[in-house]
């Protein structure tokens, strides 16, 4: 795994622990990898549906009964990578 996958994962981590959405390209932005890449890198699971699409504030790729209720509480969404980043050094995983 390199730094940037790395970095992916801790990122994620801190937003499924704080249960807190951000889109893909804020994701992106912050890891410094394409959004399409970053899509590809996460596992279908539970810590990886706060990684959202922005038209939908939804994970991209999931059905209804896979997403947990916990999604669903939270409806803010980061959008832009310097906004996660600040979020980010204020709620590490």
């Amino acid at each position: 795994m390199n730094d940037k996958q790395e970095h992916t994962r801790n990122l994620v981590a801190a937003l499924a622990k704080h249960s807190q959405k951000a889109t893909y390209t804020a994701v992106a932005g912050v890891v410094g990898l394409p959004a399409r890449t970053v899509m590809q890198l996460l596992l279908k699971d539970p810590q990886s549906e706060w990684v959202v699409a922005k038209p939908s504030h939804q994970p991209t790729g999931y059905s209804t009964n896979q997403l947990r209720p916990q999604l669903k509480s939270n409806s803010s969404v980061i959008v832009s990578a310097s906004a996660l980043a600040t979020w980010w050094a204020k709620h590490p995983s």
